[in-house]
Formats: C-alpha cells, structure tokens, sequence
C-alpha cells in the first residue's frame, strides 16, 4: 500500500513537471503503466469530426503497432461503440463492456490485439478539447489477470491529474506546431495567405493577411470558420473540400470576391498545401492554402506567386507559365535559348515541388492563377 502510495506522488510531480519535454513525459507514462501495472499507456486523440481515433503519445507500444492502429485498425477497435455513452471519467473496459464471445469474433482482437500481444484494453474517457477528445488507454498481456473494480477505483484517483496534465501537454503540442508551419510560412511567404482545413476553421495567417482581413469586410468568421461574403452559396466550400483532397485528386481553384463597400474586388486562390509545407502539416488532415490578393498588388503576379508559395527558381517559373500558356517543351527551349533535355529536368523539378506527376495535372494546379493576371 505504501509503495502504491509513493508511486502516486511521483507520478503526480511527474506529470506536471513532464510536459514540458518529450523525455519527462515519457517518465510519466511509465509511471502510469507501473501504477496500473498496465505494459502499455498511451494517449489516444478522437477527432470528433472524422470519427477516428488516433495515439498521440505513448508507453511501451512498439511504433509498427501504434502505426497500424492509427493507419487501419482504429476503424474496426470495438471500443467505438462506446465512445458517446461513456461519462466523462469513467472507464471503457472491454472485458466488462464487450463479451467474451464477441472478442472471441473481432476482427480487432484477432487481427490486432492478439497478434500484438494485448489481451485486454482500459481506457477512460478524460475530455474534450476544440473538435477532439482525450483518452488514457492501457493494455495488458496475455497471461496477465485481468483488470477488476477494485483496480478502477484506485487508478480512478489519479484522472485529475492526468486529465489536467494531458490538457496541458496538447495544448503545448498545438502550439508548437503552429509554431513549425508559421516560421516556415512568416519566413518564406509574402503573400497574404491562411491555412485552412476542409471545413474552413483557421489555422494559421500571417501578418499580411491578418491587417488585409480588417480591411476586407467580406471576410467574414463564422464560429472559427472563414466564410467570404459575395460568393454563391457552397462555393467556397466547394473550393476547400477540391483543395484537400476529399472528393477526389487535390485540385486548385479560384474566385473573385466583388468589392464592398468602397473596398477593392479581392481575388481568392485555393491550393493544395505545397509539398514544402506538407513537413509541417502535423494537424494530420488535409489542408489548404488559401492566398489573397487585390488587384495589380505586386505580389499577385502569378511569376512571384510561383516563387514564393512553391520555391521554384526564375527558370523554373518560366517553364511552368510557360507550359500553361499551351507551349511544349521544344518551344520552351528555344526560346528560353537552352535545350530541351534542360527544359524537361526544369519541369521534373518543378513536378516535385508543386507535388504533381503529369504536365496536366501541372496546369489543372496553376490554371486558377489567371486570375491573378495584371490586366490593363
């Protein structure tokens, strides 16, 4: 008993004093899973929107099995059926909640538990937070007896902590990863410009387009969303959903938001992230990049647009444009006054990294930049 007390003490001053670090936090899982005497503890994310659960951070999960439980088996866990009636605090144990019988004929248990040497699963239900929600999930071993009540009334007494320390702890990680894609953007991008998710909730701006929003009227926020005034209804979110990927390839797209209120037209420009800003995605959906501009702004122009959002080179900006016009590399070359091989290492190039694997599917991305074109 006392030494169950001890370990409690410490896994409190581990858990407030661990989320600074991804070592300290490591120490207090590891105290978690020594107090449960649970081989296993981990964090697990649910995306409320989606549905799927996700481990965030954990103890004692090999990476291959945490990999496939995030890549597939979190879609057949049996313990989705549980997620809306277990309170908030209390406990989802499969052994108790599920049948013998029915994990006996899960594909779960058979396919992913069993071959990953777990042979049952507690989790408990700690909060939520925006559009997710916090999980404390532990697994014993086969062999292992199994948990009982007794046992859930004693981990019971450390939730609090947990749950203050995992808010924590996300909350650091969402700020870091803001942190990540905006060096990345604020440094290299001039451009006004938001990252966006498929349902339009704000991710990140910059400085540009955080003083072109107070001036814009017609860029309106919609609990958390950005929904442009002037457009037809379900456009915009037409451009998002062909920007992410959800219906099908990640296509661009662009409109023109028409002027209100004394203010100037303003052109909007939907894109796939750019392949340079995927390393920083680590929200892991899809998203997009929403740049803005007004008319005849310098950075508008489709040659700058290029060079900053993709980081193609002056040359490899020629190529792209160039093939978007309609002339093929021969063409290219000779005007260009280099040869042709030179032009097609010039267009692989710029394949990768605009993120795409065809001179088509080139210029399906780059065609709503006309839209950015000077005109006269």
């Amino acid at each position: 008993m006392r030494d169950q007390l001890e370990l409690q003490k410490r896994l409190t001053t581990q858990l407030y004093e661990g989320v600074l670090t991804d070592d300290g936090w490591k120490d207090a899982l590891h105290t978690i899973s020594e107090f449960t005497d649970s081989p296993q503890a981990s964090i697990i994310v649910l995306d409320t929107r989606r549905k799927t659960l996700a481990v965030n951070e954990t103890f004692g999960m090999p990476h291959e099995t945490a990999e496939a439980y995030n890549a597939y088996y979190n879609q057949l866990d049996e313990g989705n059926a549980f997620i809306d009636t277990t309170p908030w605090g209390g406990w989802y144990l499969d052994k108790r909640d599920f049948s013998e019988r029915a994990i006996q004929k899960s594909a779960f248990y058979q396919d992913f538990m069993l071959r990953h040497e777990m042979s049952t699963t507690l989790c408990n239900r700690m909060f939520a937070m925006g559009s997710s929600e916090a999980y404390l999930s532990m697994q014993r071993r086969p062999g292992q007896k199994e948990y009982t009540g007794r046992e859930l009334t004693t981990f019971s007494k450390i939730i609090p902590h947990v749950q203050n320390a995992v808010r924590i702890r996300l909350h650091m990680q969402s700020l870091s990863e803001r942190a990540g894609l905006s060096s990345m953007v604020l440094d290299h991008l001039q451009v006004p410009l938001l990252v966006l998710d498929e349902f339009g909730h704000i991710l990140l701006s910059n400085a540009a387009c955080e003083q072109l929003m107070r001036q814009q009227p017609c860029l309106t926020l919609r609990n958390g969303c950005l929904q442009p005034a002037g457009l037809r209804p379900g456009h915009f979110n037409q451009m998002l959903e062909n920007a992410c990927g959800r219906q099908g390839p990640a296509i661009a797209s662009g409109a023109l938001l028409p002027s209100v209120a004394g203010q100037h037209a303003l052109q909007l420009l939907m894109l796939p992230l750019p392949t340079k800003l995927q390393a920083f995605n680590t929200w892991s959906r899809p998203l997009a990049l929403l740049v803005l501009n007004t008319p005849n702004a310098s950075h508008g122009d489709p040659y700058v647009l290029l060079q900053q959002i993709y980081g193609l080179t002056p040359a490899e900006t020629r190529v792209a444009l160039s093939l978007c016009q309609g002339d093929i590399p021969k063409e290219i070359a000779l005007r260009n006054g280099v040869s042709v091989d030179t032009v097609r290492f010039q267009l692989k190039t710029v394949f990768a990294k605009t993120g795409v694997n065809r001179q088509t599917d080139l210029i399906r991305l780059l065609a709503p930049m006309k839209l950015f074109e000077h005109t006269t």
